[in-house]
Parts: structure tokens; sequence; C-alpha cells
């Protein structure tokens, strides 16, 4: 979605009015992924947070004010993230879901850290990427990614909330569950990227290393 393709528009987050006409880009193919095409989704996607709409919008502040990328790459994966996490998520949404966790796991390569330039060159940053690693690459991650949550030790602030309550197994099964669909989405997208991925194998072999 290249923002060279977008007629100039006037923008502040909330100071002022937000006019953006978004065209369809000409590298079509860039957004067909696993056999899909996801361009009109990422579309209408990105025209409601351009928009002013989305959640979590403080991010945005916070990438400008503190000339951070990342709260701005924190900001859209908080918009996608709940939406693929839903047992009901699209092929679309989970793809999207795929393209920008990819490239924040990498810590955003190819920007400048301490200037956000918005949601379509964000957009265009990570479906560049990802086209650089590749789908079965990008599986891959993910997949990997799963592993290493597994073995994360739980953040200090949930280990001192154990600490100081008394037990609460409704509440750490609920805490377990949720862990368990955020892997769910990982895998589920992994596997729409690459249906023949091995993902004992690659298991073993994280061990191994």
């Amino acid at each position: 979605m290249n923002h060279e393709h977008y007629l100039p528009r006037k923008q502040s987050w909330g100071l002022c009015d937000l006019y953006v006409i978004i065209n369809l880009m000409n590298d079509n193919d860039a957004y067909v992924i696993a056999g899909s095409d996801i361009l009109p989704f990422v579309t209408d996607w990105a025209a409601v947070l351009i928009a002013g709409g989305g959640e979590s919008r403080g991010l945005l502040d916070h990438a400008l004010d503190d000339s951070d990328y990342s709260y701005g790459g924190y900001f859209m994966m908080g918009n996608i993230g709940s939406r693929a996490t839903s047992p009901t998520a699209t092929d679309a949404e989970l793809l999207l879901f795929a393209v920008l966790s990819v490239f924040q796991m990498s810590d955003f390569p190819g920007v400048d850290p301490k200037r956000w330039e918005g949601v379509e060159a964000h957009l265009d940053y990570a479906f560049k990427y990802f086209r650089e690693i590749g789908e079965k690459e990008a599986a891959r991650r993910l997949r990997e990614d799963v592993v290493r949550r597994s073995l994360r030790e739980d953040p200090p602030i949930w280990r001192e909330m154990k600490q100081s309550r008394s037990r609460n197994p409704a509440r750490e099964a609920s805490h377990d569950q949720d862990m368990a669909t955020i892997d769910q989405r990982s895998l589920r997208a992994a596997q729409l990227l690459d249906p023949e991925g091995d993902f004992d194998s690659e298991l073993r072999a994280f061990f191994q290393l």
C-alpha cells in the first residue's frame, strides 16, 4: 500500500479533520498471500485507522510525542491481534496478523526508529519485509514464537500478583486459556502460510540448539 499513491491529506490525529482517499496499489500481487488476495480487507481495515478509528489511539500520541516508532507498531498490532485471536477469525485477519507480527518481532527493519510515518507507510514496510523473508520463513518464525512464549517466565507483575493474593485456580486457568488462545492464533496463521510445516520437528530442533 505505497503511500506515494495516496492523495495529499490533512492530518494531526484529532486536532483537525482527516481526509484520506485510499487508492488500490499498483502492485496488487504484494497482497496475495497464501493464495488469498487480502488487499480489499487491508484497505478497509486501514481506512478505519486512518480516519481516526481503532483501539488504543493513545499509542499514536506516544509515537509522535516521544519520537518512538514502536508505539505506532503496537497500535497497528493491537488493532489486528484481537481480531485474529477470535476462533472465527477470517483468513484475511490471520494473514494480516502474520505480516504485522513477523515485522514487529524483527524490530521493524527498514524504519527510522525515531519517526512514525503513519499507517500506510507501516503497511508498506511490513509487506515489503514479509515478501523478503517469504511465507515459509514467516510461518517458521510464528511457530518458533509459540515455543519461546511457552518457555518464557511470567512477567514480574504477574508473579507478584500470584504471590500477593490467595491462590485463585479459576483466574489462573483463565490466564492459561488466554495464552493458549494467543498461541493458537499464531499456529493458525502459520498453518495458512505453510500447511506442510512440521511443528513437532521444529520443536525438537529448537531444543537441540
